[in-house]
């Protein structure tokens, strides 16, 4: 089975203060994006549940309110669909 989702690794990384994130949808789906510390807390929901459809889409992320350091990113779809991967904030 196809998995419904694509992440894509953010850039620019290491960024300083905006970075995008990509993701593809390949069916209807509910996407949940997080960020995470490296002690896996929620640093930051820039999407929870929201519906898409298929397609490729730009999430753009501003670090302002995020330390400097080593984060990740997690996607997660109502089908179950999950992939991270990591980041890096310079402040």
């Amino acid at each position: 089975m196809l998995s419904s989702c694509v992440l894509s690794q953010n850039y620019p990384n290491p960024f300083n203060r905006v970075t995008v994130i990509e993701f593809i949808v390949t069916r209807d789906e509910r996407v949940s994006l997080k960020i995470l510390d490296t002690m896996e807390r929620e640093a930051a929901v820039p999407l929870e549940k929201k519906k898409y459809s298929p397609g490729k889409y730009l999430v753009r992320l501003d670090g302002m309110r995020l330390y400097g350091g080593v984060y990740f990113y997690a996607l997660e779809t109502s089908t179950g669909f999950g992939e991270v991967r990591k980041f890096v904030l310079l402040k």
